[in-house]
């Protein structure tokens, strides 16, 4: 039987700050408080959604916002994102953000 191969999700920022991704509801993984790895350009970086709601124009889709833990500010378009791995967000954890203190005792 052939392997199904899913599509890249992709995260968009205008400032670099924060994200939006659009994903398909069968697929979401990720809720509030969810880290994301992020990576455009050869980097990854780490971030944390802070929304998601279904999309009042198309309700197969998931729209997840959140925002950057780290990297340069700088606005990106069509970033590969996935939901982060436990040991990417212990690795987080010693980065600036909310949740970052929440990070260390879930492990």
């Amino acid at each position: 039987m052939p392997e199904e191969r899913e599509t890249a999700l992709s995260a968009t920022s205008v400032d670099g700050l924060h994200f939006t991704l659009d994903v398909p509801v069968e697929r979401l993984a990720l809720g509030v408080g969810s880290y994301v790895v992020v990576g455009d350009g050869g980097s990854e970086r780490l971030a944390y959604t802070t929304e998601v709601a279904l999309d009042p124009s198309d309700r197969r889709l998931a729209r997840v916002e959140g925002r950057m833990l780290d990297g340069r500010g700088e606005p990106f378009g069509d970033a590969a994102a996935r939901p982060a791995r436990r040991t990417t967000c212990a690795n987080g954890s010693r980065r600036r953000g909310p949740l970052a203190r929440r990070s260390r005792s879930a492990r």
